[in-house]
């Protein structure tokens, strides 16, 4: 992973981004990443809930940046010819591309959803992956003990659950995941600056099809 968003200081202004973003995904086609736009461009010139203006024009650059993430992510999704059709399963598929875009606060708003549908080995999956997007959050927001503790209790989960044993690119992000914690956790609080974010994989596209 090249480069990670920066972090939006507003949690007022971060949660209705998101929430933006979750409308847009229930869209088909351009029509999420026309939303998307609009409802932005109406955020910031005032029409819609301008207690947030202010928050916007302070966080303008870091807002952008978002939104701009969040367009590539629409845009992928689109091209994809088969999505999935199972509320895990699409679920899944939307962190992905989340989390290969430095999202990973929106990666939890995605899995949250479903983890708390879910029961036992379903829900250990869905926690872990959720821990280890949280974890890579913590140290872009300078939470470096925050990180480390997160990554580690999410690899242990997702190893600790089968949602496919064959699933070899899983293993391997599992893997890339603990090197990433190992290198955080050697440095500490100089994490926060010297942490190489190229160190961060991308996750693969997990298809368990037998989630619902």
């Amino acid at each position: 992973m090249q480069t990670v968003p920066p972090p939006i200081r507003s949690l007022e202004l971060r949660d209705r981004l998101s929430e933006l973003l979750k409308e847009a995904l229930q869209m088909k086609d351009q029509a999420g990443r026309l939303y998307l736009l609009r409802s932005f461009e109406a955020l910031a010139s005032g029409q819609q809930q301008s207690a947030l203006r202010d928050e916007l024009q302070a966080e303008r650059t870091a807002a952008t940046n978002r939104i701009d993430a969040y367009c590539r992510v629409l845009e992928d999704l689109s091209r994809r010819r088969s999505r999935a059709t199972g509320s895990v399963d699409r679920a899944l598929e939307e962190a992905a591309y989340l989390f290969n875009e430095g999202l990973f606060f929106e990666v939890h708003e995605i899995l949250e959803t479903v983890w708390l549908t879910q029961q036992e080995e379903n829900r250990l999956l869905l926690q872990g992956l959720i821990q280890i997007a949280v974890g890579f959050h913590h140290l872009a927001n300078r939470n470096p003990m925050g990180a480390i503790s997160l990554l580690k209790e999410g690899v242990q989960k997702v190893q600790a659950c089968d949602p496919d044993r064959s699933l070899v690119r899983l293993n391997r992000f599992l893997a890339q995941v603990e090197r990433a914690h190992q290198s955080i956790a050697s440095q500490g609080n100089a994490a926060c600056d010297q942490f190489d974010r190229r160190m961060i994989p991308n996750m693969p596209l997990i298809r368990v099809h037998r989630l619902t």
